[in-house]
């Protein structure tokens, strides 16, 4: 079994929601299509025929990752709304994290869209010394931001440690 069958057999109630709800022109015409594979085929194969659906191949490098790599644990992270992003731009590493494009494979006409990136375990080397921020906001807050950066920090050990990358996916 090839990668994409495994991957498409694994995750099909992902991929069956995901297609239902993907409205893009370009498959309307293709009646029984899943979107979701044939972006994932063409990043496997380096054929993507879809360059204008450049988001599309951003869920599917998302599926590859999904498959192929293992879910940190990201519980402090879940419910970051827009007052949490004033922490993602001041610890360091985060702001490169998730304000700067860094893709893990080439992707098309892919420019700065925010929210996926990557960390190399030689970048978890460097950042994983970060200087924590300690003052933000009320009591509840700081302790959110002491588990939050805890949790960051993890990511980074576990990179260190087994020697693979960050893909990170900032939703």
């Amino acid at each position: 079994m090839d990668m994409v069958t495994e991957t498409e057999r694994r995750f099909t109630t992902y991929i069956d929601l995901f297609d239902d709800a993907y409205q893009n022109e370009a498959y309307q015409e293709v009646e029984g299509t899943r979107v979701l594979i044939d972006a994932l085929r063409g990043i496997v194969s380096g054929h993507m025929r879809h360059i204008k659906d450049v988001e599309l191949y951003g869920y599917a490098l998302q599926l590859l990752c999904m498959h192929l790599g293992v879910l940190l644990p990201n519980n402090e992270w879940d419910s970051l709304m827009a007052r949490g992003l004033d922490i993602v731009a001041r610890i360091a590493g985060l702001k490169e994290l998730n304000y700067a494009t860094k893709l893990p494979i080439p992707l098309p006409q892919w420019t700065d869209f925010l929210g996926i990136t990557y960390i190399t375990s030689q970048d978890a080397v460097n950042l994983v010394q970060f200087r924590p921020i300690s003052e933000f906001g009320s009591d509840r807050d700081r302790v959110w931001l002491e588990r939050a950066q805890e949790q960051y920090r993890s990511w980074l050990h576990e990179s260190i440690r087994t020697q693979k990358e960050i893909v990170a996916f900032l939703e």
